[in-house]
């Protein structure tokens, strides 16, 4: 039998680049000879590498404390007799809210952009056995028109609302977009929308109390501690994807506080949540790089629809959405807000700007 060899390794051949090249006779490498390009080449790789390294350890983390603290809803409160209006998402935790609900014999009108795949939706599931339906209503939350067209059917074909749960919700865009009615497309899809039809339906949700309001408030608040009343459309403070999704969501959180300090003893609790880092409703979208390596992020790191729906429903049925109002909840349970998130006299200016924003100052009974 031949003999079994290691191969040979000749150092003097090199294949394509040799990053690590050999080392001298005398232990070490010369690099005195090594043109400038080489030198900036092999400085990149080594930056790259280590980036590599350490984006994938901090995708790892994120993930861990993302998917480890899901936490699901444990009531069975049924809600066989009630109605539930959800803003939604064509995919994502209003969906996921709406079936939930339903299965619990609720009737549940489900409000969303793209009306095809929310009928699919209702209509596919067979796991409604308590009475309960999904009704898909098209609406197009970021344009106030269609709020208040919206607001009147309603109006006149449902005689009460027990819960109201506002979780449709759109990502920063790299660029700055404008709606035709003039408004900034992320503030208009996340909070304005949802503003004008809260306070739209608030007469039918006090007349049927006790009833609830939980608006989707997430944690990308937590990354402002200032907000300009006289600039939500960034006209004249410079506009950020990150900024614009951070600046809806610290609304949102105001609007519920001060919602809920509205309702005192009227019967109508107020909360808000986050559902966590949820891959159908990111942060940010578009095509520029950093959208790139945070949506690359997103793939690693995100809960699943259903389980970012979680705090969403238990907030919907469970005796802590009952008890508890103007609070903020993240994975079933009460946190602490920001110093923001607890700056009443901001929240009271921010709603007296957006009644501007939306026309309801213009109405005759205020």
């Amino acid at each position: 039998m031949d003999d079994l060899r290691f191969p040979v390794v000749n150092n003097d051949v090199e294949i394509g680049f040799n990053f690590l090249p050999p080392l001298d006779e005398g232990g070490t490498k010369d690099y005195s000879d090594e043109s400038w390009f080489v030198r900036i080449l092999r400085v990149k790789i080594y930056i790259a590498v280590a980036a590599t390294i350490l984006l994938s350890s901090y995708a790892l983390y994120v993930r861990y404390a993302n998917r480890s603290s899901v936490v699901y809803s444990t009531s069975e409160e049924e809600m066989r007799g009630k109605t539930i209006l959800v803003t939604a998402n064509p995919t994502g935790i209003g969906l996921e809210a709406a079936l939930d609900l339903a299965r619990r014999g609720g009737r549940v009108i489900l409000a969303c952009s793209e009306i095809k795949e929310a009928q699919v939706m209702a209509a596919s599931s067979d796991t409604f056995q308590k009475g309960g339906v999904i009704l898909a209503r098209k609406l197009n939350i970021s344009s106030l028109r269609e709020v208040r067209k919206f607001a009147a059917d309603f109006l006149k074909t449902e005689k009460r609302l027990d819960a109201l749960l506002l979780a449709a919700n759109l990502g920063g865009s790299d660029t700055k977009h404008v709606t035709d009615e003039g408004l900034e497309l992320t503030m208009a899809a996340n909070h304005y929308g949802h503003f004008l039809l809260a306070n739209l339906l608030l007469d039918i949700l006090k007349t049927s109390s006790p009833s609830r309001v939980v608006i989707m408030a997430s944690s990308a608040h937590s990354l402002l501690t200032s907000v300009n009343p006289k600039d939500l459309n960034f006209e004249t403070i410079v506009y950020g994807a990150l900024r614009a999704y951070a600046q809806s969501m610290a609304c949102n959180l105001l609007m519920a506080n001060n919602l809920a300090h509205m309702m005192l003893e009227l019967g109508v609790t107020v909360n808000s949540m986050c559902p966590g880092m949820i891959q159908s409703q990111p942060y940010i979208r578009g095509n520029g790089l950093i959208t790139k390596i945070y949506l690359i992020l997103l793939n690693v790191a995100t809960r699943t629809a259903e389980e970012g729906a979680q705090t969403l429903i238990h907030l919907a049925v469970s005796e802590d959405g009952a008890k508890h109002t103007g609070a903020f909840f993240v994975d079933c349970k009460e946190r602490n807000m920001t110093p923001l998130g607890k700056n009443h006299g901001l929240a009271k200016k921010i709603w007296e700007r957006c009644e501007e924003i939306v026309g309801l100052n213009q109405r005759k009974d205020k």
